[in-house]
């Protein structure tokens, strides 16, 4: 009927926006990583983290409950798939800066930023960035070739880190992110 389309409409300018955004930022992530020494570190870590939780705020708020029940069903669902998709972006351009900043010798000054990053987007109650900067961070390729540089590591990222660390591991059901969640304003 008459009221179907008009859904599908709103539907379809819901991916339209998506797809913008998207768009907005793969653009600022690949200048980022074209000039990983200069551009990145020239972005205030509370800016980064600000873009990145206004799209993931986006896509949270365009979720709907049928959407969550489908994703348990196998059936699509393109907020919840853009949000893992979010994350698995963020988190290998973690990897990957990281990765480029052991190259061009400017590993400790990358690594403070990014766990900047992550300590912004906790603070704006972000847990879904924050958890993809820490898994981008610790990836196995970055904790592999970081241990060369262990000591270049400020003593405050790496504690940091740690606390973020222990917020992702899956312990006990996920009990120190559920215990976060609950103490947290929506």
């Amino acid at each position: 009927g008459g009221s179907g389309g008009g859904r599908r409409g709103e539907e379809g300018e819901g991916e339209v926006e998506r797809e913008v955004k998207k768009n907005e930022e793969e653009k600022i992530m690949s200048q980022i990583n074209s000039k990983p020494n200069t551009f990145l570190l020239q972005i205030d870590p509370k800016k980064i983290a600000t873009m990145m939780t206004g799209y993931h705020q986006q896509l949270f708020n365009q979720t709907t409950m049928s959407e969550i029940y489908n994703w348990g069903k196998g059936q699509q669902t393109p907020n919840l798939t853009c949000l893992c998709d979010s994350f698995n972006i963020t988190s290998n351009w973690v990897a990957s800066t990281i990765l480029q900043a052991i190259l061009r010798k400017n590993f400790a000054d990358v690594f403070k930023h990014l766990v900047r990053v992550a300590s912004k987007l906790y603070k704006l109650n972000n847990f879904l960035g924050c958890f993809a900067v820490t898994v981008g961070l610790t990836h196995s390729s970055v904790t592999r070739l970081s241990k060369l540089y262990q000591d270049e590591r400020p003593v405050e990222s790496q504690t940091r880190l740690l606390t973020y660390q222990g917020l992702v591991a899956p312990v006990n059901n996920n009990l120190p992110y559920r215990r976060i969640l609950k103490g947290t304003e929506p």
